[in-house]
């Protein structure tokens, strides 16, 4: 599934997407990453697979994004707002606050509905394949001769 931030900027859930995306893009665009949901936002990942975006989405507060990146020791460090080249990245360049914020909450929405899918699938039982049942018994009786 697709997650999109704006028309042409867009996250895709698997590394193999993205490379599929290159030869169908999305309205003239190819996916710029893949996202991971969490409990409380959506970590998006660059082309490299390195985090650089977290989608903050706390129950007090209207979702917003900062910028992020991995430390030496392996944790995400998160910055308390967006870096300038991520707003580009991002196509925010010459947005306001107030449409930036809307943007975090529709993409917020969607992960949410993504999450429920995904959750849904998970619960739904599997169906089995149906086992074709035995071939019929064909009963005849053999011919005098074959006796």
């Amino acid at each position: 599934m697709k997650l999109h931030i704006t028309d042409t900027v867009y996250f895709v859930e698997q590394s193999k997407q993205v490379v599929a995306s290159l030869f169908s893009p999305t309205n003239g665009s190819t996916a710029s990453g893949t996202f991971k949901i969490k409990k409380r936002g959506v970590l998006f990942f660059d082309l490299k697979g390195e985090p650089f975006i977290y989608l903050c989405a706390n129950e007090d507060y209207t979702p917003f994004f900062v910028s992020c990146f991995t430390q030496d020791d392996g944790r995400i460090r998160y910055m308390f707002a967006l870096a300038s080249n991520h707003e580009q990245q991002l196509g925010f360049a010459g947005k306001t606050f107030g449409e930036e914020r809307a943007i975090a909450l529709k993409a917020w929405e969607s992960a949410k509905e993504i999450a429920a899918t995904r959750k849904a699938e998970r619960s739904a039982p599997k169906r089995r394949g149906i086992r074709p049942s035995a071939p019929p018994v064909l009963a005849f009786t053999l011919p005098d001769f074959l006796r």
